[in-house]
C-alpha cells in the first residue's frame, strides 16, 4: 500500500518540484478576504514518469492503451503497473491566500495542472502533507511554466475519463437488498462523514460514505474506526473528497466491498485509492454524469440515488445524494454528502424524519434553502457530522458555521444548547443532534428511526465491530 495512505508513514522527503492539480478554491468561512486553495500533487521528478506505461511524453499517443489498462483493472484481469501506485510519492498542499492574489483568479478559471517548485524562498507559503494522517511541513512555492502537452498527459494518466462506466441495471442490482431497513446511523468519525443503513438484526446493508478526518483534521478522529461488513454492505461514495472515504484505510476490510461512486474530476490520490479498492478485491461501479437510480424492496422501502446538478468541476456539488422512503410510516431520510440543498434534484420525500446536514455544516451559498423541520411534537432529526476543533485552512475557520446553523434554525429546527463557540449538544431527545462539539468533545454516533428513536442500536451481534452509537 502507498505510504500516503498508512498512518505513521507518509512521504517524509519533500520534493523540490511537483506537478499539482488545483483541487479546490474555497472562501474561508470566517474571513471574506481569504481563500483556501487545495492542491493534489505528485513528485515531478519521479523516475517512473520517464519510462514504461506512465511515460509522460508519449501518454497522449497511448490513450487506447490507458483505456485498456483501466478496463482490465476494473475486470480484475491484470496486475499491470500496480506497483507504480504503491511507489507514487503523493502530496496534498494547502495554501491560505488573499482573494486579490493574482494567481487565484487564473487558477479559478483554468482549474488544471500546474508546476510548482518548493523551497524556503518561494512566492507563497504552503502546508505540505505527505500522507492523509501526517503533520504538515511548511514550504514556500513558486509557480513554473508548464508545457501544455505535459498538462494534457497528466490529465490522461490521472483521470476518470478512461474508467469504464456501469449500467443503471448493474447499479440497481448492487443497491437491491432483501432486508427491511430499520435505522440510520450517523457515526462519530471526526471531521468526515460516514453513515449506515441497518436492518432489524443490526447488520449494515449500506454505507453512505466511509470517511474520517484527514490532514490538519486527523486529530479530530475517535480512537477507533471500524466498519461492520458481516452482510457485505455496498458502499455508496457521495463524492471523491478524502474525508468521505479515508475511514476505509483505517479499517481495510471495507476496501473489498462493492463501491458505487460518481464520475468526477479527480487527481493522483483518488486514482491511487481506487487502485487500493481494486487490489483488495473490491468492485467500483461508476455512475453516469446525470440521472437517478431507484430500487424498491419487498417491504415497500424505496432508495433513490441522485446525481446532483452542480458543475462537474465542483466535487461537492456534483456528487451523489441518497433518499430513503418507508411506505409503512410515510417518512423519509435525506443523506446529502457535501451537496447543498439547491443541487439535490427533487422530488424529495415529503415527510422527512432525518436530514444529515450538508458538508459538516459548512456554508452552502445563498441559493440553498434548508429542509423544513417536522411539526412540533412530530419525530424528526437534523444531524451535524463534524469533528471537535476542526480547522479549514490556516485561518481558524471551523464547521459548522453560524450561517448554516442560523439557516436551519430559520426553518424551524430548534438548536437546544447551541452557541457559536461550542456548537452541538448531547441533549437527549433533541431534534437537532451532533457527533461532537469543540473543546475536544466527542458525543458518539447517532441512531435514527422512522417515526421514533430506535430501541436498540449497539454493535453488530456477530462481529462486534462497530463504532459507538450513544445517541438516539
Amino acid at each position: 500500500m502507498n505510504p500516503y495512505f498508512v498512518r505513521g508513514e507518509g512521504w517524509r522527503e519533500i520534493p523540490k518540484r511537483i506537478y499539482a492539480r488545483i483541487e479546490y478554491i474555497e472562501q474561508s468561512s470566517d474571513d471574506a478576504g481569504m481563500y483556501v486553495v487545495g492542491f493534489d500533487a505528485v513528485d515531478a521528478d519521479l523516475p517512473g514518469f520517464g519510462r514504461d506505461f506512465f511515460e509522460l511524453t508519449t501518454a497522449l499517443e497511448r490513450t487506447d492503451q490507458i483505456r485498456a489498462y483501466w478496463r482490465s483493472s476494473f475486470d480484475r484481469e491484470s496486475e499491470e503497473a500496480d506497483g507504480f501506485f504503491d511507489r507514487l510519492p503523493m502530496f496534498h498542499l494547502e495554501a491560505t491566500m488573499p482573494v486579490d492574489w493574482n494567481s487565484v483568479a487564473r487558477w479559478q478559471t483554468t482549474n488544471s495542472w500546474i508546476e510548482l517548485s518548493l523551497d524556503h524562498k518561494g512566492s507563497f507559503p504552503v502546508d505540505v502533507f505527505g500522507g492523509l494522517f501526517e503533520e504538515a511541513t511548511v514550504r514556500r512555492a513558486t509557480e513554473k511554466r508548464m508545457l501544455p502537452d505535459r498538462r494534457r498527459a497528466l490529465n490522461a494518466l490521472f483521470n476518470m475519463r478512461f474508467w469504464p462506466g456501469s449500467s443503471g441495471a448493474l447499479i440497481r442490482k448492487a443497491m437491491t437488498r432483501s432486508c427491511h431497513i430499520d435505522q440510520l446511523r450517523v457515526f462519530d468519525i471526526g471531521q468526515g462523514s460516514a453513515n449506515a443503513l441497518c436492518c432489524e438484526c443490526g447488520y449494515v446493508m449500506y454505507y453512505f460514505d466511509a470517511g474520517c478526518g484527514v490532514y490538519r483534521n486527523k486529530n479530530t478522529n475517535p480512537p477507533s474506526i471500524e466498519f461492520c461488513i458481516c452482510d457485505k454492505p455496498v458502499v455508496i461514495l457521495s463524492h471523491w473528497d478524502a474525508d468521505h472515504w479515508a475511514g476505509a484505510l483505517e479499517d481495510k476490510d471495507l476496501l473489498a466491498m462493492t463501491w458505487i461512486a460518481p464520475r468526477q474530476k479527480i487527481g493522483v490520490r483518488h486514482v491511487a485509492f481506487a487502485k487500493e479498492i481494486l487490489n483488495a478485491g473490491g468492485q467500483i461501479l461508476i455512475t453516469s454524469a446525470s440521472g437517478a437510480w431507484k430500487v424498491t424492496s419487498k417491504s415497500k422501502q424505496t432508495l433513490i440515488l441522485k446525481r446532483c446538478t452542480g458543475p462537474a468541476s465542483d466535487r461537492n456539488r456534483s456528487g451523489l445524494a441518497l433518499t430513503v422512503e418507508d411506505k409503512s410510516s410515510g417518512r423519509g431520510w435525506l443523506l446529502t454528502g457535501d451537496a447543498p440543498y439547491d443541487v439535490i434534484p427533487g422530488p424529495l420525500p415529503p415527510n422527512l424524519s432525518a436530514v444529515v446536514v450538508p458538508h459538516h455544516g459548512g456554508n452552502m451559498g445563498k441559493q440553498s434553502v434548508a429542509m423544513v423541520a417536522p411539526a412540533v411534537g412530530t419525530y424528526g432529526r437534523l444531524v451535524y457530522s463534524f469533528g471537535p476543533d476542526n480547522a479549514h485552512g490556516s485561518t481558524g475557520a471551523r464547521h459548522p458555521t453560524s450561517a448554516t446553523v442560523n439557516l436551519h434554525a430559520s426553518a424551524g429546527w430548534i438548536h437546544t444548547g447551541w452557541n457559536q463557540s461550542t456548537p452541538g449538544s448531547p441533549t437527549s431527545g433533541s431534534s437537532v443532534m451532533s457527533t461532537a462539539t469543540h473543546g475536544g468533545k466527542h458525543f458518539g454516533g447517532i441512531a435514527i428511526g422512522w417515526d421514533a428513536p430506535p430501541s436498540a442500536h449497539g454493535s453488530c451481534c456477530r462481529c462486534n465491530k462497530s463504532m459507538p452509537i450513544t445517541q438516539a
